[in-house]
């Protein structure tokens, strides 16, 4: 189903290979689809990955947006507005965190990557620069996450710059310069809120703050030192366990995000929540969201951390 504009639309322009516009080009991806045919055998999880992608074509349907193309697990979606496409966004990330996932398997997360500019369209497909960069914002999201280019900042209302952040820059092919990424904050746990772009004033900040709990306990930290675990009675956080080192990991605020730095001898386990668990070993990985760190092993063998990155106004 292609989005629907006449002859006559603002910003149309006849080619010989199709018409030029300007358009919003959106992907969602939807992450851990690999795992659940694993796991649940291929009809009971193309029947789940089938039910995402209705909600996603739901949303997009919703808010003013038309669904271009599904390709197994990925959606493409074309918005003539780039705020709509933003909320758009925010929904389906909203959706899928209420969704139930699959009895016996974990539940599926949404990798969101947008992008607003000119483009090519021929018949119900789009081509060109805006859908490149639009795809490759999608590649660099983890699960759960939404990312676009700082060039539509300008676009947005702000409201929705509020709650956006950039992360660094990134390059993209066929451009000569490196692109802006940003991320879309959306997230909410309890009384910290990660995004109401309904309410918040364009002046509100937000502040990352870090909850991490274990064997039963739960802290906050709000990034004004350093946060230390390990066996050592002296760490921040405790795990006392053969296979962690007195001084295990260390976790830091670097520029409005929280950095994970491993120390130890055997390193540790890191799984954001929908992704599967990934090693680290003497090395650094920035947290978003929420999951599990494994200190000296997998978290599923005892001894794991649940984090949760939550933001609150300053």
């Amino acid at each position: 189903m292609g989005l629907a504009m006449g002859p006559g639309d603002k910003g149309m322009v006849a080619t010989m290979a199709g018409q030029s516009c300007e358009i919003g080009i959106l992907f969602g991806d939807i992450s851990g689809s690999t795992q659940l045919y694993e796991v649940l055998g291929d009809r009971a999880a193309l029947s789940a990955i089938e039910g995402c992608l209705r909600t996603a074509t739901g949303v997009v349907t919703a808010h003013g947006g038309a669904v271009v193309k599904t390709i197994g697990d990925e959606l493409m979606a074309a918005f003539p507005d780039p705020a709509a496409m933003f909320d758009a966004a925010l929904a389906m990330q909203r959706c899928m965190e209420t969704q139930a996932g699959p009895e016996g398997a974990t539940r599926l997360a949404l990798r969101i990557g947008f992008h607003y500019g000119p483009a090519i369209r021929t018949g119900a497909d789009y081509f060109g620069n805006t859908v490149n960069v639009a795809a490759r914002m999608v590649q660099i999201a983890r699960a759960g996450q939404i990312i676009t280019s700082g060039d539509i900042t300008g676009l947005l209302p702000p409201t929705q710059r509020a709650v956006t952040r950039e992360l660094t820059r990134f390059p993209v092919k066929g451009k000569s310069e490196a692109t802006r990424i940003v991320e879309v904050v959306w997230q909410e746990s309890g009384g910290l809120t990660a995004v109401d772009v309904l309410s918040r004033s364009p002046r509100t900040v937000l502040r990352p703050m870090l909850q991490l709990s274990c064997g039963g306990s739960e802290r906050m930290f709000e990034g004004e030192r350093e946060v230390t675990l390990g066996r050592d009675a002296g760490n921040d956080l405790v795990v006392a366990h053969d296979r962690v080192s007195r001084r295990h990991a260390t976790l830091g605020l670097r520029r409005d995000r929280w950095v994970l730095t491993d120390h130890s001898t055997n390193g540790s386990f890191i799984a954001f929540d929908g992704e599967p668990e990934r090693p680290l070993h003497l090395d650094a990985i920035d947290l978003h969201g929420a999951g599990t760190i494994g200190l000296g092993q997998p978290a599923a063998l005892g001894g794991g951390v649940r984090f949760s990155v939550l933001l609150r106004r300053r």
